[in-house]
């Protein structure tokens, strides 16, 4: 199940919400779209399905095949709130062996720690890969489900040293 939110989450830019509870009804496998309402924001989205996530979306189908949900073991887990909490510590878990030691920080104004490195952050890196190959902001923010494109743009301006020289090495020599 971990495979299944992450490449879903990096895959569309979705909450964990919508992933964990993503109805088969919400999938046209026959047009490769996802059709869902956001649980947070309540905005009816079209999400092209992209082929890595597409071939994961027909294994999903074919093995649950009685299941209303798409990840049966993720709606399980995320319809019970003591065990939602699993769902983010194994995420985290994963992202620590890879190498992504850091996932909280102190933010001044709160009283705990705030998760900054999570499914959340795939929800980021979405954006930032569609705005670096040159999908519009309209466009990426309608696949996301924004209210508000500065929402979307600030997730897009992501960019680091390493990307920003990259990107930078592309240009030609005046």
């Amino acid at each position: 199940w971990i495979y299944s939110i992450c490449l879903t989450a990096i895959s569309t830019g979705l909450r964990k919400g919508d992933i964990c509870m993503m109805r088969k009804e919400s999938v046209d496998l026959e047009n490769r779209v996802l059709s869902i309402k956001t649980r947070k924001t309540k905005v009816d989205i079209e999400i092209p399905i992209m082929p890595g996530l597409y071939r994961h979306l027909q294994d999903q189908f074919f093995e649950h095949p009685d299941s209303l949900y798409v990840f049966p073991e993720l709606a399980d887990m995320y319809s019970n709130p003591n065990r939602q909490r699993v769902i983010t510590e194994n995420v985290k878990r994963l992202l620590k062996k890879v190498g992504i030691e850091e996932t909280s920080k102190e933010v001044d104004g709160y009283a705990r720690r705030v998760s900054v490195k999570d499914i959340h952050s795939f929800r980021h890196t979405f954006v930032y890969m569609a705005s670096i190959h040159g999908i519009p902001l309209p466009v990426v923010q309608s696949i996301v489900g924004h209210l508000n494109p500065e929402m979307t743009k600030h997730y897009m301006d992501h960019a680091g040293r390493d990307a920003r020289l990259a990107y930078m090495k592309q240009l030609p020599a005046y």
